[in-house]
Protein backbone atom coordinates (compact mmCIF):
# COMPACT_ATOMS: atom_id res chain seq x y z
CA UNK A 1 0.00 0.00 0.00
CA UNK A 2 2.68 2.25 0.71
CA UNK A 3 4.42 1.59 -2.20
CA UNK A 4 1.69 2.49 -4.11
CA UNK A 5 1.13 5.72 -2.43
CA UNK A 6 4.43 6.89 -3.50
CA UNK A 7 3.94 5.64 -7.09
CA UNK A 8 0.86 7.75 -6.60
CA UNK A 9 2.92 10.94 -5.78
CA UNK A 10 5.61 9.96 -8.65
CA UNK A 11 2.37 9.86 -11.47
CA UNK A 12 1.49 13.32 -10.33
CA UNK A 13 4.78 14.32 -10.64
CA UNK A 14 5.09 13.75 -14.04
CA UNK A 15 7.38 10.35 -14.06
CA UNK A 16 6.18 8.34 -16.96
CA UNK A 17 3.78 5.56 -16.46
CA UNK A 18 5.97 3.45 -18.93
CA UNK A 19 9.21 3.90 -16.98
CA UNK A 20 7.44 3.05 -13.93
CA UNK A 21 6.13 -0.26 -15.59
CA UNK A 22 9.88 -0.95 -16.65
CA UNK A 23 10.71 -0.71 -13.25
CA UNK A 24 8.12 -3.22 -12.11
CA UNK A 25 9.35 -5.57 -14.72
CA UNK A 26 12.94 -5.56 -13.51
CA UNK A 27 12.09 -5.97 -10.05
CA UNK A 28 10.65 -8.70 -10.97
CA UNK A 29 13.61 -10.67 -12.58
CA UNK A 30 15.90 -9.63 -9.61
CA UNK A 31 13.43 -11.23 -7.42
CA UNK A 32 12.79 -14.57 -9.79
CA UNK A 33 16.74 -14.74 -9.87
CA UNK A 34 17.15 -14.39 -6.36
CA UNK A 35 15.23 -16.83 -5.45
CA UNK A 36 16.41 -19.04 -7.69
CA UNK A 37 19.48 -18.91 -6.75
CA UNK A 38 19.98 -18.44 -3.74
CA UNK A 39 18.74 -20.83 -0.56
CA UNK A 40 19.09 -18.27 2.41
CA UNK A 41 15.86 -17.04 4.57
CA UNK A 42 17.26 -13.24 4.32
CA UNK A 43 17.05 -13.73 0.62
CA UNK A 44 13.72 -15.21 0.48
CA UNK A 45 12.27 -12.36 2.37
CA UNK A 46 14.23 -9.61 0.17
CA UNK A 47 12.10 -11.48 -2.49
CA UNK A 48 8.94 -10.95 -0.99
CA UNK A 49 9.74 -7.21 -0.15
CA UNK A 50 11.03 -7.19 -4.02
CA UNK A 51 7.54 -8.53 -4.74
CA UNK A 52 5.67 -5.94 -2.83
CA UNK A 53 7.49 -3.05 -4.28
CA UNK A 54 6.63 -4.61 -7.97
CA UNK A 55 3.37 -5.50 -7.37
CA UNK A 56 2.69 -2.04 -5.95
CA UNK A 57 4.38 -0.76 -9.23
CA UNK A 58 2.53 -2.83 -11.41
CA UNK A 59 -0.73 -2.31 -9.91
CA UNK A 60 -0.81 1.57 -9.87
CA UNK A 61 0.55 1.79 -13.36
CA UNK A 62 -2.02 -0.74 -14.56
CA UNK A 63 -4.98 1.42 -12.57
CA UNK A 64 -3.72 5.24 -14.26
CA UNK A 65 -3.61 3.19 -17.50
CA UNK A 66 -6.98 1.91 -17.67
CA UNK A 67 -8.52 5.42 -16.43
CA UNK A 68 -6.59 6.90 -19.19
CA UNK A 69 -7.74 4.48 -22.17
CA UNK A 70 -11.26 4.32 -20.90
CA UNK A 71 -13.96 6.64 -21.77
CA UNK A 72 -15.41 9.03 -19.06
CA UNK A 73 -17.98 7.06 -16.89
CA UNK A 74 -16.50 3.75 -17.89
CA UNK A 75 -12.85 3.53 -15.82
CA UNK A 76 -14.56 2.27 -12.68
CA UNK A 77 -16.06 -0.62 -14.35
CA UNK A 78 -12.79 -1.37 -16.59
CA UNK A 79 -10.69 -0.83 -13.92
CA UNK A 80 -12.93 -3.24 -11.35
CA UNK A 81 -12.91 -5.74 -14.36
CA UNK A 82 -9.04 -5.63 -14.92
CA UNK A 83 -8.92 -6.68 -11.22
CA UNK A 84 -11.10 -9.23 -11.32
CA UNK A 85 -9.70 -10.92 -14.15
CA UNK A 86 -6.35 -10.52 -12.82
CA UNK A 87 -6.68 -11.59 -9.27
CA UNK A 88 -9.35 -14.44 -9.80
CA UNK A 89 -8.78 -16.15 -13.33
CA UNK A 90 -5.11 -14.75 -13.39
CA UNK A 91 -4.55 -16.21 -9.88
CA UNK A 92 -6.20 -19.38 -10.03
CA UNK A 93 -4.35 -20.44 -13.35
CA UNK A 94 -1.42 -18.80 -12.39
CA UNK A 95 -1.42 -20.99 -9.61
CA UNK A 96 -2.33 -24.23 -10.97
CA UNK A 97 -0.17 -23.52 -13.89
CA UNK A 98 2.79 -23.34 -11.39
CA UNK A 99 2.17 -26.02 -9.36
CA UNK A 100 1.75 -28.42 -12.34
CA UNK A 101 5.14 -27.08 -13.90
CA UNK A 102 6.98 -27.31 -10.37
CA UNK A 103 6.07 -30.62 -9.76
CA UNK A 104 7.62 -31.43 -13.53
CA UNK A 105 10.71 -29.58 -13.35
CA UNK A 106 11.08 -28.97 -9.54
CA UNK A 107 11.24 -25.51 -8.04
CA UNK A 108 14.32 -24.00 -8.84
CA UNK A 109 14.46 -24.75 -12.65
CA UNK A 110 10.69 -23.17 -12.54
CA UNK A 111 11.74 -19.87 -10.46
CA UNK A 112 14.76 -19.33 -13.50
CA UNK A 113 12.18 -20.00 -16.42
CA UNK A 114 9.69 -17.51 -14.36
CA UNK A 115 12.53 -15.24 -14.13
CA UNK A 116 13.67 -15.98 -18.08
CA UNK A 117 10.41 -15.13 -19.68
CA UNK A 118 10.34 -11.62 -16.96
CA UNK A 119 13.76 -11.09 -18.63
CA UNK A 120 12.65 -11.31 -22.28
CA UNK A 121 9.32 -9.06 -21.39
CA UNK A 122 11.51 -6.52 -19.94
CA UNK A 123 13.79 -6.24 -22.84
CA UNK A 124 11.04 -6.32 -25.18
CA UNK A 125 9.55 -3.76 -23.07
CA UNK A 126 12.89 -1.36 -22.56
CA UNK A 127 12.95 0.23 -26.28
CA UNK A 128 9.76 2.11 -24.77
CA UNK A 129 11.21 2.98 -21.71
CA UNK A 130 14.27 4.42 -23.67
CA UNK A 131 12.15 5.77 -26.16
CA UNK A 132 10.27 7.85 -23.41
CA UNK A 133 13.50 8.90 -21.48
CA UNK A 134 14.51 10.67 -24.69
CA UNK A 135 11.09 11.93 -25.20
CA UNK A 136 11.37 13.56 -21.46
CA UNK A 137 15.18 14.94 -22.36
CA UNK A 138 13.67 16.59 -25.77
CA UNK A 139 10.84 18.13 -23.93
CA UNK A 140 12.80 19.09 -21.17
CA UNK A 141 15.26 20.80 -23.66
CA UNK A 142 12.14 22.91 -25.54
CA UNK A 143 10.98 23.87 -22.16
CA UNK A 144 14.38 25.16 -21.05
CA UNK A 145 14.32 26.82 -24.87
CA UNK A 146 11.18 28.08 -24.49
CA UNK A 147 12.01 30.11 -20.94
CA UNK A 148 15.31 31.34 -22.24
CA UNK A 149 13.33 33.28 -25.05
CA UNK A 150 10.80 34.45 -22.91
CA UNK A 151 13.54 36.04 -20.58
CA UNK A 152 15.06 38.08 -23.45
CA UNK A 153 14.63 41.44 -23.89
Amino acid sequence: MLVMLWVSRLVVRGVRMERLFGTALAIFVVRFFLLAAVNNLWVILAGQVLLSVGFGLQVRVHTQYLSQITPEGYQGTAILLCASVASGLGAMLGNYCGGEMIEQMGTQPYLYLCAAVLLVGFLLFLPTVLSVRRQEKEEAARFLLRQLEEERP
